[in-house]
């Protein structure tokens, strides 16, 4: 884990020549990100400005990735996070990976409390690794639209 410990990065992987990050947050949550290279149209662009589909909308636009103790250069970070109203809180999971946090512990140990003594009453939907590994492809798919639309339009 890195010196965020309130983030622990599940995965990275490359899709179609994109770095994807999936992070779990110590809130029970993940959260997903693509880099947007220098070249491409969006980069730098502000996310209530992009027209990316994808859970909950974008949330998130940086040259920073959440979790990272050092910079990346010329980077630009889009995502996208799992807590969302009927998003689901993975607390085991967040138990297993900050069990070494005493302050993650206090309030993992709280929510789940709070949990026994007020029952949420709704169905919720606990984002899987692989959910979010789909629905990063998904940004990414619509990203190569988007610049293969701008050079067409720039011939």
């Amino acid at each position: 884990m890195s010196e965020h410990t309130s983030i622990y990065r599940e995965k990275e992987f490359i899709y179609k020549n994109y770095r994807c990050v999936i992070n779990f947050r110590n809130l029970g949550f993940r959260t997903g990100y693509v880099e947007i290279p220098v070249d491409h149209p969006l980069y730098g662009v502000d996310g209530d400005n992009l027209d990316i589909d994808c859970h909950g909308g974008i949330t998130w636009a940086n040259e920073e990735l959440p979790g990272n103790t050092e910079g990346e250069g010329d980077s630009w970070w889009i995502g996208f996070d799992c807590a969302h109203y009927a998003d689901g809180e993975d607390l085991e999971t967040a138990k297993k990976y900050f069990a070494d946090d005493e302050s993650s512990m206090r309030m993992i140990e709280l929510k789940l409390d709070m949990r026994r003594q007020f029952p949420i009453s709704y169905d919720e939907h606990i984002w899987t690794i692989e959910e979010v590994e789909n629905e990063l492809k998904h940004v990414v798919d619509q990203l190569i639209e988007e610049k293969e639309g701008k050079e067409r339009w720039h011939e």
